[in-house]
């Protein structure tokens, strides 16, 4: 049975990308900018970007987008930990549904299997577009796993 904080966090982040935008690389849209308008810290600047969904996942958990980079990963962190637990769950999804092959078990390859869902254009098939990647993950937020 999926965890009611994975369903919490894949839905925050769908809505996330719905209202700031969808990135096609990871994270979060590195060119972007705000003219006019302060942020509070550079957090809260990248947070406010367009962002792919492993970026709005780390911001549905009060996390930076960036918190998937190597050397920025704490997996001691509740956060990251309930981000890479959305994450996991998401994959699942998207192997079960065909949308992205099977992989290797390590959770960087899960990770960067939910990257390369969403950034489909950039390395392989074809590019999902913003509304169908928002509606998978609210799909993947209901689904529940086989026992």
């Amino acid at each position: 049975m999926i965890d009611v904080s994975q369903r919490a966090v894949l839905e925050r982040a769908a809505g996330v990308i719905e209202h700031n935008g969808l990135v096609r690389h990871f994270y979060y849209d590195r060119e972007q900018t705000f003219p006019g308008v302060a942020f509070d810290s550079e957090a809260d600047h990248k947070a406010a970007r367009r962002l792919c969904p492993l970026g709005a996942i780390a911001v549905a958990c009060d996390l930076e987008p960036d918190a998937w980079a190597e050397g920025n990963r704490d997996r001691n962190d509740a956060r990251f930990q309930a981000a890479e637990d959305a994450a996991w769950h998401l994959v699942q999804y998207l192997e079960h549904h065909g949308l992205v092959t099977p992989g290797d078990s390590s959770p960087e390859a899960i990770i960067s299997g939910v990257g390369e869902w969403a950034d489909a254009g950039g390395h392989v098939g074809i590019a999902r577009p913003l509304e169908v990647i928002v509606a998978t993950m609210r799909t993947a937020a209901r689904w529940e796993p086989a026992a």
